[in-house]
């Protein structure tokens, strides 16, 4: 037991932070929609009367659509807790599916139409994001499970890259404590990356319980369920809130004086100022799962649904108007 706490705080602390930073390659969001014109409730910038129209950056729409992105990274839970024991390998695959609300407006302006124009955005956003992942999990000794995870969302360039710790401080005992219910706390984290405009990185920590079922001691079924929470942590991010607006071509600079130099401008130099930061954030979300495990021999299977337990908005870093979403998977794997 002593050494499960330890391991899962070291472990628990280091992740929690590790930067993940944006990354290129995913085309589909659009977050120069995000945006609120100068001189009106919530930019603070002045019009300028002989300039382009500027503009400031829609932070809690951002907080919003990064929220809700954050949840579909989140660890599905696909095992029980019963660990694969010391030297114990398994491998498989997971298809998991996670609601969005396809209904919000943070989703119809970030999300690209070809029929839409740039203010319109998406009349018929996604209602949820499916993940396709390869998994493997490694026992280890005292108790200890170690696993690695790649998951790519179907029909997109973006991608999951996680790791998690489980440890079940009860195992191995066959009388007295090995009555109980089997008990795992399972620490782990994902980074979203594939992205050029938003990065996020999704950590928590769940307990777990499950009670496996023998039959003719070939098989087993293991109903368990989960209760945790998870933090979703994303950068600062960029954007160019006018990307359709050549902002050097419109300014005709003069040559610099010196290196780094602000540009010194004949034309219109207003555009420069659209170049606006999302200021990075941390969510703090709870959710609980219930779900099945069975296993035949070598073959192993399990399905598990996993929803929000409060509003998310009621964590103050996430401004109201975020739905709770929930998700649900399925998982085919071999143990040896």
């Amino acid at each position: 037991m002593g050494a499960c706490a330890v391991a899962l705080g070291a472990i628990a602390l280091g992740l929690t932070w590790l930067p993940h930073p944006a990354r290129a390659g995913e085309r589909g969001l659009a977050l120069h929609r995000f945006r609120i014109a100068a001189g009106q409730p919530g930019c603070g910038v002045s019009v300028d009367p002989g300039g382009g129209p500027r503009y400031c950056a829609d932070q809690p729409r951002f907080r919003r659509l990064a929220t809700q992105l954050g949840f579909t990274a989140a660890w599905p839970l696909q095992t029980p807790a019963r660990g694969i024991g010391y030297g114990g390998f398994d491998a498989g695959a997971t298809i998991s599916l996670t609601a969005l609300d396809a209904r919000a407006d943070y989703w119809k302006l970030a999300t690209q139409d070809a029929g839409s124009g740039a203010a319109a955005g998406n009349p018929s956003p996604p209602a949820a994001l499916v993940w396709l992942r390869a998994e493997a999990r490694k026992g280890l000794p005292y108790g200890l499970e170690l696993a690695g995870a790649l998951s790519r969302r179907w029909g997109s360039g973006l991608w999951l890259v996680g790791a998690a710790l489980k440890c079940t401080p009860f195992e191995g005992f066959h009388s007295g404590l090995g009555q109980l219910p089997d008990l795992a706390l399972l620490v782990w984290t994902q980074a979203l990356v594939g992205s050029p405009v938003i990065g996020a990185s999704v950590h928590g920590l769940d307990a777990v319980i499950s009670k496996p079922l023998a039959i003719w001691n070939v098989a087993s079924l293991s109903p368990y369920v989960s209760l945790g929470p998870l933090w979703i942590r994303t950068p600062e991010t960029l954007v160019d809130l006018t990307p359709d607006t050549d902002a050097w071509a419109s300014c005709v600079p003069l040559p610099a004086q010196f290196p780094g130099a602000p540009p010194n401008c004949i034309a219109d130099g207003s555009d420069h100022s659209n170049l606006q930061r999302f200021a990075g954030f941390t969510a703090a979300r709870w959710r609980t799962a219930i779900g099945i495990h069975a296993r035949y021999r070598m073959l192993t299977g399990s399905g598990a649904v996993q929803w929000d337990l409060r509003q998310p908005s009621a964590d103050a870093d996430v401004p109201p108007g975020v739905s709770r979403q929930w998700s649900a998977g399925l998982a085919l794997g071999l143990r040896y």
